[in-house]
């Protein structure tokens, strides 16, 4: 299974990202230490959970607990929005009775006051608009708690994946730090202290994709950023995103999206 952690629009630990989208961009599935709220303004999407579909329409709220491999995609106008909080107690291991919540769900209102009023606070800003964004953070998280979380007694997996994913995001903030340089499976190795084949191994049970393949997924991430520079060349953008010549980011760019960087460009920056 393709995954790849979320490395855009983060919460940080005292305030949770929030942002209204009105496109996506079907990305493949990946996870994120956050805990994640999606509140369908208009329209109507489709995600996956875990190999779960789901739908989501006008007015739905979905729920999205750490280190779950989801991902979204569109076939409709939408406006959604997003909010993505780092919760203040661990919540690996646990499950959800449901991750969608109707009009009609038991829980619906007290999820959809805390989300509008986050959403509130953060526009208006008005004094105090911090703490209240955190009280309502604070609310979010202790529903997920109290009333959706199932398998709270699974404490092994619960310590498993807490080190997995922390090793795994020690290692995505080195690739970030490096990822223009030349990187071996020996220097990330020597960096952590851990044998080739333990690494690897653990790495893979983390994310579900072997180190370099999400190496050259992390690339390319970083390559759709330049992409949107139309001052430079293709070329330039494949080595400034740490590959070595244009044959094999072109290769590797049609592998993963399915399209040229040309037509990427063309597509989603109008270039000429």
């Amino acid at each position: 299974m393709l995954a790849v952690r979320e490395s855009i629009n983060k919460a940080v630990h005292d305030y949770p990202y929030i942002g209204i989208g009105t496109y996506f961009d079907n990305n493949p599935l990946h996870f994120h230490t956050e805990l994640e709220f999606l509140y369908v303004i208009n329209g109507e999407i489709t995600g996956v959970i875990e190999n779960e579909k789901f739908t989501l329409k006008k007015g739905e709220i979905c729920a999205i607990l750490p280190g779950k491999m989801h991902t979204l995609i569109q076939t409709g106008q939408i406006e959604l929005c997003v909010i993505k909080l780092l919760p203040a107690e661990p919540l690996y291991g646990l499950r959800l009775f449901e991750c969608v919540f109707s009009r009609d769900s038991e829980h619906y209102t007290l999820l959809r006051s805390a989300i509008e009023c986050i959403r509130k606070e953060d526009e208006e800003k008005q004094i105090g608009y911090r703490l209240a964004v955190k009280h309502a953070c604070d609310a979010l998280t202790l529903f997920i708690l109290r009333h959706a979380a199932i398998d709270t007694d699974a404490k092994d997996l619960a310590e498993k994946q807490a080190f997995g994913l922390q090793l795994f995001t020690k290692a995505n903030e080195y690739i970030e730090k490096n990822y223009k340089n030349e990187i071996s499976l020996d220097l990330v190795c020597t960096a952590f202290g851990y044998s080739r084949s333990y690494f690897s191994r653990l790495f893979k049970s983390v994310c579900g994709i072997n180190f370099f393949d999400y190496l050259s997924v992390f690339r390319l991430k970083k390559s759709t950023e330049l992409l949107a520079d139309k001052e430079m060349t293709i070329e330039g953008v494949a080595l400034a995103s740490g590959f070595h010549c244009l044959r094999s980011y072109n290769r590797a760019f049609l592998k993963y999206f399915g399209q040229s960087p040309g037509s990427y460009r063309r597509k989603f920056y109008k270039a000429d």
